[in-house]
């Protein structure tokens, strides 16, 4: 084979690089040489960016590989000037190679220089245990979990890595333990099946003993805790989301006899979650929000004396637990702009002193305890949420030019791409932790955020439409200030939010909201939900509403069923409804169609039909009106008038939630794949806690 000169060799790799995929046979060591040429050699640090997450994007094929690429793509983002990436990109290679000791010791000078404290105290491990997580021993060595896919809940030791299931559950009836909790000296566990409550020994093979009968519902009741001595659990109703109860209880249950002893009840709040226990069994933490505020904040209510004390009242995101010996109170809030851990100091059940950051950047994640030792337990998603943009044919589905991730900020949460009606921003969904709105300029590549996480709660933001003047958005979500789900108008300047249309649980849904062309109005899809047999069923419409008066009219009313995730869009003219129909949603062998809906009646026709349980994920009109686009392993896009469907030449997991430029070129999209939920433990927080270091940051 002849040499190739520099500039040939140059050739070939650029254009590698400004492929969207690589050959499946390229080898991830020859990819890895390629962003390391790209990088330092040509200088282009978007391209090097591309390899390295691609080489990301195969963790089990080649760790070693994977590691450098992880590193290298950290270094490209502190040249370009992206600090907080590149702090992001090195705590997650410290978690995910947590044994490759020089890398490790490299990504923490690199975290030092870019300002980040880090503490070789500290390690983060994966577990080898999947699933809902519900609790975990106070000397760290069992925890308690629901495996993914799974309706059983199985005890793990820490140790072994061995697993056994404890407790067969089943979806019926909902009867499957929805909280439990380990006994202070770790040894026994207690749980709650079907509002009875239950105690076994935490090992295999172990019977459980009923110790008292409960009303037969799932989720009436709950574990909140042991007493010191195991001689008594902390029982309520106060936090669990299935619960149907208006008030919160508080209770104890004798464990020998099974007395129980209601110390306190009083009206449920709002929403409440991250209920904690203190390791005396005095002190209960839990994050609430009160009645007609949209602010989480932290209370613990003492046992004895039933005070309630306001413990941290701003920006909380979630309760991690109590520090060994119940010193401090750790809580997750992203005040600091990411998500971090924070500490407060208390004294008798009430704060003494600031909070104080403990651990910066510790990502979106599900806070499971605090063990004996100090070590801090967390559940964290595997999620690839990303949205992309594109240049496309959808004549011939030809794609030009790269495929390009629109930020880099807050992987594996981005979601809901819409485009501004001038084309020159795109606006994207965060989700879970640090909720919010982020419109990207096309020109400039600027960012603004506008955070909802108090506004929208602990529910995820679905479809939204965009104003004209880019002054609002239509949302659907849940106002956290009301806990309603439904249809709510956002201010982009202020922030205001006005609910619009509010949905009744058990009785309708109400969602999609779009935008007429004029903006006097706007349509959304209705769902009415009735006995019919004994059985649950609905009917569907769509409807259009009056921003200002509210008068509303029904303009289609299908006799099939129309598709929960993807029911219609309005065309740009706004003269025709594009709509997913299918009359056997309810059986395994549905066919669901897209069909065009004249809103004057004068025109229904079907435009394209989809083989057996194919479904459509996401709809929308290319501008010029003649196109329908949608999402259904891949994205398609069918003539109107002829039904020639031509298929985007795309490839990437779960792709959904498109929305076409007005220039009728550009679309963006979501690619999303979800891989479980993993174990994670913190160890070494202990020493966080107790000794604050000078590089912590005091609020």
């Amino acid at each position: 084979m002849k040499n190739l000169s520099p500039l040939v060799l140059a050739a070939v790799i650029i254009g590698s690089v400004l492929t969207p995929t690589a050959s499946a046979a390229e080898s991830l060591s020859v990819l890895l040489q390629k962003g390391i040429y790209a990088e330092e050699t040509e200088g282009n640090l978007d391209a090097a960016i591309k390899i390295y997450e691609q080489i990301g994007a195969e963790a089990a094929t080649n760790r070693a590989v994977v590691a450098q690429a992880q590193y290298r793509l950290a270094m490209c983002y502190q040249k370009k000037g992206n600090k907080e990436q590149a702090i992001i990109t090195l705590n997650e290679l410290l978690k995910q190679f947590p044994s490759d000791a020089a890398l490790g010791q490299k990504a923490r000078g690199m975290l030092t220089a870019l300002g980040q404290a880090t503490s070789d105290a500290v390690t983060i491990r994966k577990l080898p245990f999947q699933g809902w997580v519900l609790h975990v021993s106070p000397d760290g060595r069992f925890v308690s979990h629901m495996p993914n896919q799974s309706y059983d809940m199985a005890i793990g030791d820490t140790a072994t890595g061995k697993s056994w299931v404890a407790v067969k559950g089943e979806s019926k009836d909902e009867k499957f333990p929805w909280t439990s909790r380990f006994s202070a000296d770790s040894r026994l566990l207690a749980y709650e099946l079907s509002g009875s409550i239950w105690v076994m020994a935490n090992t295999e093979g172990a019977e459980a003993r009923e110790i008292h009968k409960g009303d037969g519902k799932a989720g009436s009741i709950e574990v909140l805790g042991w007493s010191q001595d195991n001689a008594q659990l902390v029982i309520g109703s106060i936090g669990n989301p299935i619960s149907r109860t208006k008030t919160a209880s508080l209770s104890t249950l004798d464990v020998k006899s099974g007395s129980v002893k209601e110390i306190q009840r009083k009206a449920r709040p709002n929403q409440l979650g991250g209920v904690h226990l203190s390791g005396n069994g005095r002190y209960l933490a839990y994050w609430a929000r009160p009645e007609g505020e949209t602010q989480r904040k932290i209370f613990v209510t003492d046992l004895q004396s039933l005070g309630v004390a306001t413990v941290v009242d701003r920006e909380v995101t979630d309760v991690i637990g109590w520090s060994p010996g119940d010193a401090k109170l750790v809580f997750s809030s992203d005040r600091t702009g990411t998500m971090g851990a924070w500490a407060i100091a208390m004294r008798d059940g009430k704060p003494s002193g600031e909070a104080e950051l403990v651990k910066a950047n510790i990502g979106d994640i599900s806070p499971v305890g605090i063990t004996n030792d100090g070590n801090f337990y967390y559940v964290e998603a595997r999620s690839t949420d990303t949205v992309y943009t594109a240049t496309a044919d959808f004549q011939t589905g030809e794609i030009s030019g790269q495929l390009r991730r629109v930020t880099e900020r807050f992987p594996g949460v981005q979601t809901h791409p819409v485009w501004s009606k001038d084309g020159q921003k795109l606006m994207i969904a965060i989700q879970r932790g640090q909720k919010r709105f982020v419109a990207i300029s096309l020109a400039s590549g600027g960012e603004t955020d506008f955070p909802v996480q108090t506004t929208f709660g602990g529910y995820p933001i679905q479809k939204f439409a965009w104003s004209q003047n880019g002054d609002f958005l239509l949302v659907q979500s849940v106002y956290a200030a009301l806990n309603k789900s439904g249809i709510h108008r956002y201010d982009l300047s202020s922030g205001k939010t006005e609910p619009i249309i509010l949905t009744e649980s058990g009785k309708n849904w109400n969602s999609q909201p779009r935008l007429a062309p004029d903006e006097k109005s706007f349509y959304y899809g209705h769902r009415e939900f009735f006995e019919k047999d004994g059985k649950t069923d609905w009917k569907d419409q769509i409807i259009r509403r009056d921003l200002r008066s509210g008068e509303e009219e029904i303009v289609h009313a299908p006799a099939e069923k129309l598709q929960a995730s993807s029911a219609f869009d309005l065309s740009p003219d706004g003269v025709r409804l594009a709509v997913v129909t299918s009359d056997q949603f309810v059986k395994d062998d549905f066919v669901a169609a897209i069909k065009v809906v004249g809103l004057n009646g004068a025109e229904y026709k079907e435009v394209v039909r989809m083989a057996p349980r194919e479904n459509v994920t996401s709809l929308a009109w290319t501008p010029d009106g003649k196109r329908i686009v949608y999402t259904k392993a891949g994205i398609w896009a069918t003539d109107v008038d002829s039904g020639k469907t031509v298929k985007l030449k795309l490839s990437l997991p779960g792709m959904r939630n498109i929305s076409i430029h007005p220039d009728g070129r550009q679309i963006a999209f979501q690619s999303a794949s979800s891989g479980g939920r993993d174990l994670w433990v913190m160890e070494g927080l202990l020493s966080m806690l107790t000794t604050q270091s000078s590089r912590e940051t005091k609020n």
